[in-house]
């Protein structure tokens, strides 16, 4: 199968690609706590970007990784003296590196996903070993900034147990100037041992406001959202808890009137709470 016909584990469908998404919303205070470590010179080399499905978690990664490949290293004085520190992780979408990091060209950053299984013809169901092997040829290749390098390992959930232990070998002696960026939605499932060699980013459910410009934003195919949530107790709950959640659009009835934007939303599920374990009934009580 050809590189452009092989789908990307990494993507959800009907949205761009978090590598191709410029704005993110809603995690300004994830965004501020790294550009903190960084502007201090305290930039860790191993950060563990954690919270539910869907918040922009891969979208904050590949902001970083951009941010670092593109801008000079924190407290470089040039001919007038330091810049100031960095407000905003933001690269403009014509700079050079954010052509190449978008092409998957950029050769001071490794993606470390799923790969593609040749003989059943799909993605593997897990992150192998031979995927983390790859990063002793990438940090063995030459740098022309200094040695700086990024890997991003979306999602760390999806590690088996050989490749976790690859891995650990690399955050308990990281090559100098390398940063690596671990997207996980249940760092419950993570070794201790990595949770505990990589400092946690956590990104918080979006608000109302947050996720309405998130779904206003270019490139999303949806159904347009109406301008107020009905005022129902299931619509409460979405809102609450971020609109993340399938179960949740999909416990919206279509009598009052909203569309949700999730692409094969059907309306025929039945409501189950989001703290709910998967499967499990309600109890009810008899008389």
């Amino acid at each position: 199968m050809s590189d452009e016909a092989i789908p990307e584990p990494d993507r959800i469908e009907g949205a761009p690609h978090p590598r191709d998404t410029q704005r993110l919303f809603g995690q300004d205070a994830a965004e501020a706590a790294f550009l903190e470590a960084f502007a201090t010179g305290r930039l860790h080399h191993g950060w563990l970007v954690t919270g539910p499905r869907g918040v922009g978690k891969a979208t904050l990664v590949w902001r970083i990784a951009r941010f670092l490949l593109a801008g000079e290293p924190a407290g470089s004085a040039g001919l007038f003296g330091a810049p100031p520190p960095p407000a905003t992780l933001d690269i403009g979408a014509d700079h050079p590196v954010a052509r190449r990091v978008a092409a998957l060209s950029e050769s001071r950053l490794c993606l470390i996903r799923r790969g593609w299984d040749d003989k059943a013809s799909r993605l593997k169901t897990q992150i192998t070993v031979d995927e983390v092997r790859r990063l002793a040829g990438f940090f063995g290749l030459s740098s022309a900034d200094g040695g700086r390098r990024v890997v991003i390992v979306d999602a760390a959930d999806d590690m088996n147990t050989s490749a976790a232990n690859a891995l650990l070998k690399l955050l308990e002696e990281p090559p100098k100037g390398a940063t690596l960026l671990l997207v996980s939605h249940q760092p419950s499932r993570l070794l201790p041992t990595i949770r505990s060699r990589c400092r946690e980013l956590r990104c918080s459910p979006l608000g109302a406001d947050d996720m309405g410009r998130a779904l206003a934003a270019p490139g999303l195919r949806h159904r347009a959202m109406p301008p107020r949530l009905p005022n129902c107790r299931r619509a409460r709950s979405a809102k609450r808890y971020g609109w993340c959640r399938p179960t949740v659009w999909r416990s919206i009835p279509r009598s009052s009137g909203f569309s949700p934007p999730c692409p094969g939303w059907t309306g025929r599920a039945r409501w189950r709470w989001p703290n709910a374990r998967p499967g499990a009934a309600r109890k009810t009580s008899s008389t």
